[in-house]
Order: C-alpha cells, then sequence, then structure tokens
C-alpha cells in the first residue's frame, strides 16, 4: 500500500512524500488499513506544507481465494467482523456502519462538474463513452500496403 502526499507541481519547490507499507498477509479488512494508514500519516506531515494531493494507493492486490495462509504468520483481521459491516451496510445503505478514523461529517466533495452527464448504454461502465470518435483518413500512396 502506498500512502502519499504531495504538493502542487507548479509551486516553487514542489515536494513529495510517501510511504510504502508491506503487509505480511494480504488483507481486506477496512480496521487493519486504516489503522497503518493512520500509523504512517504523521511521518508524512510537515508544518507549513500546504498539501495538494494526498492519498492511498493499494498495490499487489491478488484474489483471496489464490492466498494460501502461513501457519507461523497471523492474520491480524477478523474476516467475520468485515462480513457482517457489509452485510449490514449492504441492507441498510452505504455507511451504516464506518469506522470512526473516517469522521462523521464529510467535509469535502469530489468536484463533479467535469462528469459525464449522458447514460452509458447498457454493459458500458467506464467513462470512455461520451469521448467523441475521430477518424483519420490517410491518403494511398502507390506501391505500399
Amino acid at each position: 500500500m502506498l500512502v502519499f502526499a504531495n504538493k502542487s507541481p507548479y509551486d516553487e519547490s514542489p515536494v513529495g512524500f510517501k510511504r510504502l507499507i508491506k503487509f505480511a498477509v494480504p488483507t481486506n479488512c477496512s480496521a487493519v488499513i486504516t489503522t497503518e494508514v493512520s500509523r504512517v500519516v504523521p511521518e508524512l506531515y510537515r508544518p507549513g506544507v500546504r498539501y495538494y494531493k494526498i492519498g492511498v494507493g493499494l498495490l499487489d492486490l491478488t484474489d483471496e481465494a489464490h492466498f494460501q495462509a502461513d501457519l507461523f504468520t497471523p492474520n491480524p483481521a477478523n474476516p467475520r467482523i468485515m462480513q457482517a459491516c457489509d452485510a449490514l451496510n449492504h441492507r441498510y445503505g452505504s455507511d451504516t456502519l464506518f469506522l470512526a478514523a473516517q469522521g462523521i461529517e464529510q467535509k469535502w466533495a469530489m468536484r463533479r462538474e467535469l462528469l459525464l452527464h449522458s447514460t452509458p448504454p447498457i454493459g458500458i461502465t467506464f467513462a470512455l463513452y461520451g469521448v467523441p470518435d475521430s477518424h483519420c483518413h490517410l491518403p494511398y500512396k502507390s506501391g505500399r500496403r
């Protein structure tokens, strides 16, 4: 997992901070991931720095069906707790249950003015719908195929 914090690339002295976290055991537990992010965030913070972009990137994702457990490395996650949280959120709506580290009030929102406002056809699930088509007609040169 990569945790990063960057200044704007257009600042006089652009600088970025990042930490790579390697889990001993693959995890899909929000509590384990949040604990690790909370542990490294103080290392990235610098007083007086105006951050432009901060985030978390998940790397080396694997399917849990292909994971082989290790007898000597215990898994800190409790999959039954995550299954219960997922089931309650599915039944009663997203964010019915959440980690307190995420906060109660969302003080920011994603800028949505550049989103496509048309509905893509069935089966299209990516944002390339609505991108204009372009066609290039090259002149034919004899002797070349």
